[in-house]
């Protein structure tokens, strides 16, 4: 059995250096991060970048949640749906581009729902 005593010393150790960790990370989050750095006769500058909200949005349901899985990790919403009409073979030889080129962590048992769910997003255009 452990006693008190002995505990003693030892939470207060870990409690000095939570307390020594957590003043740390104040102090690092109260000093702002530089806005240029140099070195090497190069300097980087940061920047802030803002991106458009995210309007488009699959259909509710399997196909959707299918595209949002294989798809959106490099694909926004609205590159997706704004594509040309393809056919079956064309979206099944692009998928195979993506998985080949590009390494796309597409599985190919999910290919024929894939092909079936981005087929069935289009609509003809007047």
């Amino acid at each position: 059995m452990i006693s008190a005593r002995c505990l003693g010393p030892a939470l207060l150790a870990v409690a000095g250096v939570s307390l020594g960790a957590a003043a740390m990370a104040a102090r690092q989050a109260a000093t702002p991060a530089p806005k240029s750095i140099s070195g090497g006769g190069i300097t980087l500058k940061s920047d802030t970048l803002t991106l458009p909200e995210e309007k488009a949005a699959f259909p509710e349901g399997a196909a959707g949640e299918l595209i949002t899985n294989n798809c959106t990790a490099c694909h926004s919403a609205e590159m997706i749906l704004n594509q040309p009409l393809l056919g079956a073979d064309t979206w099944k030889a692009e998928i195979d581009k993506m998985r080949g080129a590009y390494h796309a962590q597409i599985a190919p048992e999910d290919d024929a729902a894939l092909v079936a769910a981005l087929t069935g997003l289009q609509t003809p255009r007047p």
